[in-house]
């Protein structure tokens, strides 16, 4: 099992580079080593953070499933509530970029953009309106469960073939192993 816990590759999205038992070991400085000591305090506290807001993203999941529901029941269809969950999402994303400042793209920057990376919004659009469809009939668990099977499953694809720009990561027995139980999970909370 491979741990990556350098900041800049958390950062970019790039893979790290393979890494020898050599070059993992950290070289102490001849003052005692309290530099490479904070930094492997600071790497901590960041890889600790991502966990966090991973498992809390996680958790959101299906407590938007369930508000997306309710959402279908009051407007009458699940398309409604999709489009009305993006409204108010749009907005909440318009105001965060007014207050992170990250620029605005110039029109070559968009025309830059290969035509699948716009594919995101309909993306999102098949997978909340699923969503909405899917939590009342099958329940929050079942529904979170093949959610996360289908995307352990595509991960696996995508990150075996490199697939839409991003690098080739070896399939271990461990991530593959993960991967089944998953599935096997999501099955079981179907069927109980």
């Amino acid at each position: 099992m491979e741990w990556v816990t350098d900041r800049q590759y958390w950062s970019t999205f790039e893979r790290a580079p393979e890494q020898t038992g050599d070059q993992k070991c950290i070289q102490e400085p001849a003052n005692g080593g309290s530099r490479a000591h904070d930094e492997d305090e600071e790497e901590m506290r960041v890889d600790t953070f991502l966990v966090l807001l991973a498992f809390a993203a996680g958790m959101a999941v299906p407590v938007q499933f369930a508000v997306n529901a309710e959402m279908r029941g009051a407007v009458g269809g699940p398309v409604l509530a999709a489009a009305i969950s993006f409204v108010v999402g749009t907005l909440a994303l318009l105001a965060v970029v007014l207050v992170a400042r990250e620029g605005t793209p110039s029109l070559s920057d968009l025309a830059g953009a290969p035509w699948w990376a716009w594919a995101g919004g309909f993306l999102g659009a098949f997978y909340v309106t699923a969503s909405i469809i899917l939590t009342p009939r099958l329940g929050a668990v079942a529904t979170v469960g093949f959610i996360i099977a289908g995307q352990v499953v595509m991960s696996v694809i995508l990150d075996r073939f490199g697939l839409l720009n991003l690098p080739v990561q070896l399939i271990t027995l461990p991530k593959l192993g993960g991967g089944v139980l998953v599935i096997v999970g999501a099955v079981l909370v179907l069927r109980s």
